[in-house]
């Protein structure tokens, strides 16, 4: 039996020069207890179609035809009372970016206690003892319920609002990009603890990700998406295993193998296309090396073709393509022959010595009295580390392990317990005692949550402009660098982008943006914290 049913879904954005085609007749099923995946590049229209289903479409959003329906209910006919009672108890959400899903001035036990609160008829140790049980589950030390979202990690509010969507055993649990903020050990113990809890309780989860390696793991069927089409769907060992769609190929071969150094991964040329219509064509045609004329004359329907269905006007040569589709050339990217990198590295650029950050810990006003030592919490403790010019040091480990605050120390964004940092083989101190503003034009810093990174009033022209500004360049400089920078990190064309506010951007454009903002000093140093957490493997 159908617990979902989207059919021939078609939603607009309302602008002030022209309306988005952002879902352009999308249709899926998922059954009782089955996991169903959404897969393909930021911006082709996932969340969006997850917001569709919760009811919650931005106000300049609007839902054209199609139908949604859960448990047979028409959820597009429901009032925002009816809403209320659906969202949490029936129908959960994992949000895309956890800092901005949890509200700073409450603790998270507080706020997973309040959707508990809101639906059940507990006492408060009942709701708390439910929510100690949620932090185990994903992983939280229960001890740390009564903290707030800034005391934690990224990858720790990631966790805590799954653990929110789990807290009331939904039927239907929708995941967008539940594991951007994770590290592989995280992300791991949570897929199977999802999987776990829902061969518990009998829920579905329809999971939104551009990580098709999460998609494999969990999901039963997939839709492949691009400019809000379907364009490859069926069981997810048929769609991953034998493509038969170029962009559904493109993908695959797009995705990072870690043990294998001497393959090259291939980014999709291009950029997605104009959706101010409704397509007239294969809305891949433009950046398909397979497309002929006859892409040009329509979008061609989903068809059926082994054990799945494929939106491609030339499925009866999809050996061909796949076999095709494995080469870089045939993508118009040359081929690396030289995959060791051997190049020469220049004289050091960074170095640290026993770098040290200590958070200290609050304590009692009468230990205070008692004079005594209060506790620390060590999160960079003796880091020496040296980076060469032209070089590329990586820092890998679990999330809270120190990985950020090491970067923001390097960075002067807060300040070292003890130890030395030194630029060009100049002290940091001395370095910001002659100029803040010639330290900022050496070192920038790419941060790992784009939605809060980005000043919401801020469009993308201005943000990328200030580091410019306030280094004094003139605005012809400022103009030519600013539409170089935004096409270099793929945002192409750039005028289609310069205008927009960041809430117009999906989580991918935004982390490009941020990333602009960081490049477009040139600088000497880069620190890139999660620089590519939230972008689809073709870019």
């Amino acid at each position: 039996m159908s617990l979902l049913e989207v059919e021939d879904l078609k939603i607009t954005y309302s602008t002030s020069a022209v309306d988005v085609h952002a879902v352009n007749g999308v249709s899926f099923e998922i059954d009782d207890g089955s996991n169903y995946g959404l897969v393909g590049e930021s911006g082709c229209g996932k969340s969006t179609v997850a917001h569709s289903v919760l009811g919650l479409l931005d106000d300049n959003g609007n839902v054209e035809a199609g139908s949604i329906k859960f448990n047979g209910r028409e959820l597009l006919d429901c009032s925002e009372k009816e809403w209320q009672e659906i969202r949490w108890e029936e129908i959960a959400y994992i949000p895309q970016s956890a800092m901005d899903s949890l509200d700073p001035v409450m603790s998270v036990g507080a706020q997973i206690r309040q959707a508990i609160d809101k639906h059940r008829d507990v006492t408060k140790a009942e709701a708390n003892e439910r929510v100690d049980e949620v932090f185990d589950i994903v992983g939280l030390d229960p001890a740390r319920t009564g903290e707030y979202p800034h005391q934690f990690s990224g990858g720790m509010r990631q966790r805590a609002t799954i653990a929110m969507a789990l807290a009331l055993d939904p039927d239907l649990i929708i995941a967008d990009e539940p594991t951007t903020g994770l590290d592989v050990i995280v992300q791991d113990k949570i897929v199977h603890k999802l999987l776990e809890i829902q061969e518990e309780i009998n829920s579905s989860m329809l999971l939104i990700t551009h990580d098709m390696g999460v998609i494999a793991e969990t999901c039963d069927e997939v839709s492949v998406l691009y400019g809000g089409k379907v364009m490859e769907q069926g069981a997810t060992y048929d769609v991953f295993m034998h493509p038969t769609n170029p962009y559904t190929m493109g993908l695959q071969n797009a995705f990072p193998v870690v043990d294998e150094f001497d393959e090259q991964a291939i980014s999709i040329p291009g950029s997605l296309p104009e959706l101010t219509e409704e397509p007239t064509g294969c809305v891949f045609r433009n950046r398909c090396p397979f497309a002929t004329e006859e892409c040009e004359d329509g979008h061609p329907p989903l068809t059926a073709n082994g054990g799945q269905l494929s939106a491609c006007y030339h499925t009866d040569k999809a050996d061909e393509m796949r076999e095709a589709a494995a080469k870089p050339e045939t993508w118009g990217i040359e081929a690396e022959e030289d995959r060791e990198m051997s190049h020469e590295a220049g004289d050091v650029i960074l170095e640290t010595d026993g770098l040290e950050k200590w958070f200290k810990q609050t304590q009692s006003f009468i230990d205070d009295l008692r004079g005594d030592e209060p506790d620390y919490v060590k999160a960079v403790n003796g880091v020496d580390l040296t980076v060469r010019r032209g070089e590329i040091l990586g820092v890998a480990g679990e999330s809270g392990c120190g990985k950020s605050t090491l970067g923001e120390v390097i960075a002067a964004l807060q300040p070292r317990t003890g130890g030395d940092i030194y630029i060009d083989g100049t002290s940091v101190d001395d370095l910001l005692a002659e100029s803040t503003k010639k330290f900022r034009s050496q070192v920038q810093f790419i941060f790992q949550d784009p939605f809060d990174s980005l000043n919401p009033r801020q469009r993308v022209k201005a943000a990328v402009a200030e580091p410019l500004k306030i280094q004094g360049h003139d605005q012809e400089t400022i103009n030519r660098r600013v539409r170089e920078t935004v096409s270099d990190v793929g945002l192409n064309p750039p005028e289609k982008y310069l205008d927009q506010l960041p809430a117009q951007l999906s989580g991918g454009e935004r982390q490009r943006v941020a990333i602009a903002q960081a490049l477009v000093l040139q600088p000497k140093l880069l620190i890139c914290d999660e620089p590519a957490s939230m972008l689809d493997v073709s870019l």
